[in-house]
């Protein structure tokens, strides 16, 4: 099960993150995910496009939209997920879109003297 709490450690994770099946009613149980992790060769952005695929076939054939009276219970819309798909494919396809990895950075620098130098100094 997905926590927001807790940074996407694993593959799950991850995928659950990437798709959208975050909510606290998960669409996809984490052995549907890992069933397409292993088929997929754990790439994790193929698995995400065939588990879309899957969330869209399920929301299709088992709408979930429940209310009595002023309560109601609604899961996402198949065309929610349709655009998710959409998106992960279009970023499958895009071979320049560039892998950001968080890292922090520190500088050697114990003045800015030299950018003095160049543009000037306000004091």
């Amino acid at each position: 099960m997905f926590d927001p709490n807790k940074l996407a450690t694993s593959a799950i994770q991850r995928v659950r993150l990437k798709v959208g099946d975050v909510l606290d009613y998960q669409l996809l149980e984490d052995s549907v995910y890992q069933y397409l992790l292993l088929t997929n060769d754990n790439n994790e952005l193929d698995t995400a496009i065939e588990a879309a695929e899957n969330i869209i076939t399920y929301l299709i054939m088992n709408p979930t939209d429940e209310s009595v009276g002023s309560v109601g219970q609604s899961t996402g819309k198949a065309s929610d997920f349709e655009k998710v798909l959409v998106r992960l494919k279009q970023e499958k396809e895009d071979k320049t879109v560039s892998k950001r990895i968080p890292m922090i950075v520190t500088s050697d620098r114990s003045n800015w003297n030299d950018i003095d130098k160049i543009y000037g100094s306000d004091n």
